[in-house]
């Protein structure tokens, strides 16, 4: 019976690490593909970033010339006010 009852217990604990296994590799595939996600994020918000770069240059580049055509406006329409 003692033979019996250590083969069961041995059996069991071969097992329990089986299942050990089971759960590691499944938790390493999970995480491999996290970490791909995780790059691919990042590859696009690099990539939005190249694109809202030069829209920023350009908007304030259009700011610029907006703020200099008002001031060159600005005393054109009081004088015209005052007539």
């Amino acid at each position: 019976m003692a033979k019996s009852a250590l083969a069961l217990f041995r059996a069991k604990e071969e097992e329990i690490e089986r299942k050990k296994m089971e759960v590691r590799d499944k938790v390493q595939a999970y995480m491999g593909r996290v970490e791909e996600a995780t790059r691919r994020l990042s590859d696009i918000r690099e990539e939005l970033d190249a694109l809202i770069d030069p829209m920023r240059k350009d908007i304030a580049l259009l700011r610029k010339k907006i703020d200099t055509a008002n001031r060159e406006l600005k005393p054109l329409g009081q004088s015209c006010q005052k007539k």
